[in-house]
């Protein structure tokens, strides 16, 4: 276990003790099938008024809401589609309003980028 910034790295053990802490900082990339070359940052917890608060970083956020701005999320129940004709239907569909990606996020849930809020307007109409 490494500390870069006064964040806990976890990239080199899946389970480490956070120093001058009970806490234990898990590896929560095991959680959302990441790959082991993600890495996340631990921030730990503070006690303010009796409650447990975790307060990362203003960017933190920021950099979350520019990701997530122009996403969907697609959840199917029942029968899963093919993934690469999910893809094709999607790029038929949606495609003539810019560049559409698709990844699979678990195996029956699809985030679905989408170039710009223009393009969600249209398609969620």
């Amino acid at each position: 276990m490494s500390e870069i910034n006064g964040f806990v790295n976890l990239q080199d053990s899946s389970e480490s003790r956070i120093p001058g802490s009970s806490l234990e900082a898990k590896d929560w990339r095991k959680l959302f099938a990441a790959s082991l070359d993600q890495a996340l940052q631990f921030f730990p917890p503070k006690i303010l008024d009796e409650k447990i608060v975790v307060s990362p970083p203003t960017k933190i956020f920021e950099e979350g809401e520019d990701l997530w701005r122009h996403a969907v999320v697609a959840l199917f129940i029942g029968q899963v589609p093919n993934f690469s004709l999910f893809q094709r239907l999607v790029n038929i569909m949606w495609g003539s309003y810019g560049e559409v990606e698709i990844r699979a996020a678990g195996p029956n849930l699809f985030v679905i980028q989408l170039p710009n809020a223009a393009t969600g307007d249209q398609i969620l109409v």
